[in-house]
């Protein structure tokens, strides 16, 4: 029986939604078993680096405790639902709705604040350059942006060479999705984290941090500021 339904959709065509979904489920499988529903089977198989189903009505085996479907089975504990664009939603899903915002891009902001339906929460998919910030977008929207991934050519090749199941984990424009994901996951499935068979890793070692270099009498002891690492952003919006 599924206990909770996460349906990830798009501010506008080409934000991301596919991925950011396909991500969520791989993360939700680490803890518990996951479904992940796309209505284009063969576009979500080939985005994890899989073969084209032979019967697509069929749930696939994606990795363990995830499988691929075109439609929920309700067998598992999670089903992360790649749903589209939001204006294609005729009726609010069952359980939780995210919505991508690419950018943040302004259209993208319009068609999240003009539409019928209010999301739960937003993925905001950072590109640089951008002048609209995490906290313009969380004042116009009135709702919370509850991860942000930054937009890298390394995650596209990273789909690109089929190993998005293996290596999501480890993208380091992927730990704030993550830990949304985990606490979200494990707040509903306490006793399935502690069982988990997949440790959770430390996501502060996904963040760089400076060398430490030993001091000489003829160099300065003191270094500069560094600054906040950008995946931070997001912790100092709540």
């Amino acid at each position: 029986m599924t206990a909770q339904t996460i349906t990830v959709v798009g501010a506008r065509g080409g934000s991301g939604t596919s991925t950011i979904a396909a991500a969520a489920a791989l993360f939700a499988a680490r803890i518990v078993a996951t479904e992940l529903v796309a209505r284009d089977v063969d576009s979500a198989a080939a985005l994890l680096g899989l073969g084209a189903p032979g019967d697509p009505d069929a749930p696939m085996d994606v990795a363990e405790h995830l499988t691929l479907a075109s439609a929920p089975t309700g067998t598992a504990s999670v089903a992360v639902v790649d749903g589209g664009r939001l204006d294609e939603l005729d009726d609010r899903p069952t359980g939780l709705l995210l919505v991508v915002l690419r950018g943040p891009c302004y259209l993208g902001l319009r068609s999240i604040v003009s539409g019928e339906l209010h999301p739960d929460g937003i993925v905001v998919l950072s590109e640089t350059g951008r002048s609209l910030t995490l906290r313009d977008v969380q004042d116009v929207c009135g709702v919370p942006v509850v991860a942000q991934v930054h937009a890298s050519a390394h995650v596209a090749r990273t789909i690109d060479a089929g190993l998005l199941v293996t290596r999501s984990h480890a993208l380091r424009e992927l730990p704030g999705l993550h830990q949304y994901v985990d606490t979200l996951v494990s707040a509903t499935n306490p006793v399935a984290m502690s069982r988990s068979r997949h440790p959770q890793p430390d996501l502060s070692l996904l963040q760089r941090r400076p060398r430490v270099r030993k001091s000489s009498p003829h160099t300065s002891t003191r270094r500069p500021e560094q600054p906040a690492p950008r995946s931070a952003q997001i912790c100092r919006l709540r």
